[in-house]
């Protein structure tokens, strides 16, 4: 499928960028060798009559087991409580390590065109209004509102510094910050620590490349460090002090 939809027109629609592994500043044999991160960045969406021109050409089985796959994929990323979810996390986590860790290439997406749109105001945090991660809004960008929360599980790094936010009324959101200086495991580990409390600013909230629900933070400067209100009360009173 992937495949499919990066053929699907004449102009290019993704970038390969080679990322240096374990061995950076070595002389590589072969580019495609141990060690070495290939990132496929995606610059523009799959073209929808291209897609269903693509579906049609499968035929009715191979469009039931392309379904089927879409399906498992959905309810992969359903969980019914929050020890699942974490659960979930730790072993993918562990996957990633075990991956980046071994010989093998380093394959990562990442959806150029699907970002957070600009905005030519910048509101300071304290002019920002408390959310919790119930208020979140698939394909939003939440304009004058501010998220708080604390990592509670510890982070990962494939092609973003990704790490797991929890509000003060215990929900859960997945968070991928990109253009970290320095990205890297070790760099996301020390940035992001388990137990650290902040806020990011403005989220946008939005499906991602795998089908999972998540905030997408392109600029690090939109994550401030913050300190994370005791209950959702607490929030509560907070979000509604600018309007007494």
């Amino acid at each position: 499928l992937v495949r499919a939809t990066a053929d699907c027109s004449r102009k290019p629609r993704a970038k390969l960028i080679d990322m240096p592994g374990k061995n950076k500043g070595k002389k590589k044999r072969d580019q495609s060798g141990p060690d070495v991160h290939h990132h496929l960045d995606l610059l523009s969406p799959p073209d929808p009559a291209k897609m269903m021109e693509m579906l049609s050409s499968l035929g009715e089985r191979g469009s039931e087991e392309l379904m089927k796959h879409a399906l498992e994929m959905t309810m992969s990323h359903t969980y019914k409580t929050n020890d699942e979810r974490r659960e979930a996390w730790r072993q993918r986590r562990q996957h990633n390590l075990e991956l980046m860790r071994s010989s093998m290439p380093k394959i990562s997406t990442t959806q150029q065109w699907d970002v957070k749109p600009a905005t030519s105001t910048k509101l300071s945090v304290s002019e920002l209004i408390p959310m919790s991660i119930k208020e979140l809004e698939v394909g939003t960008t939440h304009r004058g509102r501010i998220l708080e929360g604390r990592i509670v599980e510890d982070p990962m790094f494939m092609a973003s510094a990704a790490f797991m936010l929890e509000d003060a009324a215990g929900d859960l959101v997945e968070v991928a910050v990109y253009n970290v200086p320095g990205a890297s495991w070790p760099v996301t580990e020390k940035v992001f620590p388990k137990g650290r409390t902040l806020a990011i600013r403005e989220p946008y909230y939005k499906v991602r490349g795998d089908g999972s629900l998540g905030i997408r933070v392109d600029d690090p400067a939109e994550v401030v460090d913050s300190v994370m209100p005791a209950s959702p009360s607490a929030l509560r009173e907070r979000g509604n002090a600018p309007f007494h």
